[in-house]
């Protein structure tokens, strides 16, 4: 100032740094949150997985024995029933993976009348408790073998199905198959039509919503988390299709969903067998009889994986641990050595750098992670620990079939044989 003083001017930034500090915090929290779900989730799947795979491969197993036609129908319920719980664990792995839900795709080739008459039968009895009778009509002109990821078709329409047998109105809920031509393009048009009760404008607007309950008098069932159609949502807008809700002329509701989808015989070379040949009669490779060494410590899976791989003429033995396996690795010569990952005492990549490490010959073997932990992060931990690839469980036969032909076999001519 001109008589030689001065002014300071100071502001106060308590509040602005406490803020900055609570924030940093909460994103550490959440961070933290993050990763003990991510494991969390990790343990709980694999502790469902093994299980789970001797339960699949017990029903593969037992389905190439002599049954009659109720008890293959019973068979086969079991396994679809079996197949849609992995899928919902292969669901909750990638979710967890994913903040946003980015789920992916994992499109094959499969035939659309088993997997819709599989879907329905599911919950026939079910419906029929409510008094529901769950048809089907598939229109002319829609392929039977198709190309999509029939994992999440199946899961969309399950819950629309579910749906339809627990607050539809007694009588019968259709399932109408057919296609629709759409800017040049081939859909297929899923439409599942119930007698009512019909659902206002007001509730159809809100009903893709996530958390969103309709609740309605006179309805016994349980109201559930209100994600399930919002999920049908997300799923069918991955597939590149669309899912909604109209009135029907009756008075009831039609939960429709159109997918584009390929039809996988055009293009097929000649003699490569139609849909129904390949359902008989399963095209599987020809290889020699492999010496294997089976790593694994629950029985019941040593059990399936040896029963499956010995019907094919190759040679397994077993070996519960990974002390086992290194000192088996150390003695015998295998062409191939199926490792497990999680084991009491030495792990699966322990074992499998002791194995690399006892001399030339079994540092070139291949090594084949067989695990229930199908983190997004185990594969490359696999190959860092000196295995050649991974196998999720459940493993079905023509994957370590394919696994064989590719790392024991390698050259070997590509002979595929209708067995």
């Amino acid at each position: 100032l001109p008589d030689g003083g001065f002014v300071t001017l100071y502001s106060d930034i308590t509040a602005r740094k406490q803020a900055e500090a609570a924030l940093k915090a909460a994103r550490e929290l959440t961070e933290t949150a993050m990763a003990d779900k991510s494991r969390f989730v990790a343990i709980v799947s694999h502790e469902i997985r093994t299980p789970l795979n001797a339960l699949l491969s017990g029903l593969t197993l037992l389905g190439d024995s002599a049954l009659s036609a109720s008890q293959r129908g019973l068979l086969d319920t079991a396994r679809q029933s079996g197949d849609a719980l992995l899928g919902l664990i292969n669901d909750i792995l990638e979710m967890s993976r994913a903040e946003a839900g980015h789920l992916t795709l994992r499109p094959n080739e499969f035939e659309l009348r088993p997997l819709l008459e599989g879907a329905l039968d599911m919950f026939r009895a079910q419906a029929w408790e409510n008094g529901v009778a769950l048809r089907m009509n598939i229109a002319a002109g829609v392929p039977d073998t198709l190309y999509t990821d029939p994992g999440r078709l199946r899961q969309v329409l399950m819950n629309l199905i579910s749906n339809a047998a627990k607050f539809a109105h007694l009588g019968e809920v259709r399932l109408e198959v057919g296609t629709r031509l759409v800017d040049g393009r081939t859909f297929l048009r899923l439409g599942l039509c119930d007698q009512g009760p019909a659902i206002p404008p007001a509730d159809r607007a809100r009903l893709f919503q996530p958390f969103s309950r309709l609740e309605r008098e006179g309805d016994n069932a349980a109201p559930g988390t209100g994600l399930g159609l919002a999920i049908c949502q997300r799923l069918t807008a991955l597939m590149g299709g669309q899912i909604g809700c109209d009135e029907t002329p009756e008075g009831g509701n039609e939960f429709w969903l159109m997918l584009p989808i390929e039809h996988v015989l055009e293009g097929r070379e000649p003699g490569a067998g139609s849909a129904a040949q390949r359902r008989i009669a399963p095209r599987t490779r020809h290889l020699p009889r492999t010496r294997i060494l089976l790593v694994e410590d629950i029985v019941t899976n040593q059990i399936v994986t040896a029963t499956m791989l010995r019907r094919r003429g190759h040679m397994v033995d077993i070996a519960a641990s990974g002390a086992a396996a290194i000192r088996a690795a150390a003695t015998a010569p295998y062409d191939l050595i199926l490792m497990d990952i999680f084991m009491p005492g030495i792990s699966g990549k322990e074992a499998t750098r002791a194995i690399r490490a006892i001399d030339a010959v079994t540092a070139t073997v291949p090594i084949l992670a067989l695990t229930a932990n199908a983190g997004s992060g185990q594969r490359a931990e696999c190959l860092a620990a000196g295995m050649n690839d991974m196998l999720s469980k459940p493993v079905e036969l023509p994957a370590l079939i394919e696994a064989l032909a590719r790392y024991a076999w390698v050259g070997w001519p590509s002979r595929d044989l209708w067995l």
